[in-house]
């Protein structure tokens, strides 16, 4: 029997898939008794591995913020991976909107501008998110302004979901981060269990030596792909943090519902995190983000507000971000410029976020 794969009968559309034809198909099966079988409890008895005929629908969001063109770039490296671009103005910089404008009007059906007018990086991927699940994409990506995927990252990206044998439970698929400013090799941290001592104890791990990183319980927000049924379990982004931190509460969210951040090596995103250099160190490399004293102040506060909220449902998510903010510290002692105003914006940050 021939279904085919454009025929307007919705039900089956849905549904048209080899593993389902050669579990209940014969060639003397009617469409009717097909319906029968999938609009019943028979649906239980599907195959697990059933491969859909229809592709996965990608929808790009990027936070803008006084970019001018120099957004174009990233517009043009990430526009043919995916089938919609969604941009968010997070400035109401004319010079910006007027460029995103233009190139909206070569593309109106690609392209979706966004003006958001509260200034919160947190409300703005939301407003994107809310636009993907409203137009049933199947996967955000989402991405900075001064981020600049490789030619295949997203193909890589979601090439790992799929041949992953467990990726209805996955939550994100993060890229391997190469900053612009910094040699370091990124490393990422991993759980290595829920239960017993084990909770307690985390490993900082690296894709030099394996192509996927599993368990982890932070990946930066840019360049993740995250499958849309995730927002369903764990909400959107937490607005009230407005841009530190943002992603770090909602990856423990994902920690939370019990499902897997992965990392993967061979999709590449080009990054750059504050105005990252790198200092000689007793021997060491040690890599400073030289953020402002506005920034460590809501750095030091969100930390803070995420310790008490996951400090003991993740331990192990707590003693790395604890040994993180000592590092945090050390650096701006002994490397950093304007000590004084950094030190005292973010003990002013780490106070707030204990009263909070």
């Amino acid at each position: 029997m021939k279904i085919n794969e454009n025929s307007p009968n919705r039900l089956l559309k849905n549904y048209l898939c080899e593993g389902i034809f050669r579990h209940f198909c014969t060639e003397n099966r009617s469409v009717a008794a097909l319906h029968e079988d999938l609009s019943t409890e028979k649906r239980e008895k599907l195959p697990t591995e059933i491969i859909f005929q229809q592709p996965v629908k990608i929808c790009a969001i990027i936070v803008a913020y006084h970019t001018g063109e120099s957004i174009a770039k990233v517009i043009a490296a990430i526009s043919g991976q995916i089938q919609h671009l969604v941009i968010i103005d997070n400035s109401a910089d004319e010079k910006t909107l007027g460029f995103l404008h233009d190139i909206k009007s070569q593309n109106t059906e690609f392209y979706t501008i966004i003006n958001n007018k509260e200034n919160n990086f947190a409300a703005a991927q939301n407003l994107g998110i809310e636009y993907a699940q409203k137009d049933n994409y199947d996967f955000v990506l989402l991405m900075d302004h001064d981020s600049t995927p490789a030619p295949n990252m997203v193909e890589i990206l979601l090439n790992a979901w799929k041949n992953h044998i467990n990726k209805e439970n996955i939550g994100i698929i993060a890229p391997y981060l190469q900053d612009e400013h910094s040699k370091r090799t990124p490393r990422y941290p991993q759980l290595v269990g829920k239960t017993g001592w084990n909770k307690y104890i985390f490993h900082r791990v690296g894709l030099e030596k394996a192509p996927i990183q599993e368990n982890l319980f932070s990946v930066i927000s840019s360049g993740s792909l995250i499958p849309m049924h995730v927002f369903e379990k764990t909400g959107y982004m937490d607005e009230s943090f407005n841009i530190d931190y943002v992603d770090i509460d909602f990856c423990l969210r994902v920690v939370l519902q019990n499902l897997q951040i992965i990392a993967v090596r061979d999709a590449v995103l080009h990054h750059k995190l504050g105005l990252c250099e790198d200092h000689n160190m007793l021997g060491l490399c040690v890599t400073t983000t030289n953020h402002n004293s506005n920034r460590l102040y809501t750095i030091s506060r969100n930390r803070i507000v995420t310790w008490k909220r996951y400090g003991r449902k993740i331990p192990a998510y707590l003693l790395h971000d604890m040994a993180a903010m000592a590092y945090d510290f050390v650096k701006i002692i002994f490397i950093e410029q304007n000590k004084l105003a950094k030190l005292r914006s973010a003990l002013h940050g780490i106070c707030v976020g204990i009263m909070r």
